[in-house]
């Protein structure tokens, strides 16, 4: 009865109640770095690249398809006014060099692949 009031660390252990375990060889499995994909996961890995690649072909033809219908955009250096303010003078202005007055530039994708300006519509 002593014996429970003494600490864990006070009390000893007879060497002959001694038992050895042994232990069952761990199963091995190849070594993988964390940021390397198991073989389960490798050929499901272009099925977002892919959806990706066909997203981006469908917007660009979607776009071009919109520059060939509406080839003009607000000019953005003089938000479509077509005349330029002075920094200086606040009733001094001139026309718009981006687009010679005209209020509007070419979007990008509306030229014709020779470079000949614009797409009329028929």
């Amino acid at each position: 009865m002593p014996d429970l009031l003494l600490p864990l660390a006070m009390t000893t252990i007879s060497p002959t109640a001694t038992t050895t375990h042994t232990l069952a060889p761990a199963p091995t499995t190849p070594a993988t770095t964390p940021g390397d994909p198991g073989p389960h996961e490798a050929a499901g890995s272009g099925g977002l690249i892919f959806l990706l690649l066909i997203f981006g072909l469908l917007w660009g033809m979607a776009y071009l398809i919109d520059a060939y219908r509406y080839p003009l955009r607000r000019c953005r250096r003089c938000a479509g006014t077509g005349l330029q303010h002075s920094a200086m003078f606040s009733d001094a202005m001139r026309i718009c060099s981006g687009c010679n007055g005209t209020r509007r530039q070419l979007r990008p994708g509306a030229r014709r692949p020779t470079g000949r300006g614009h797409n009329p519509r028929p």
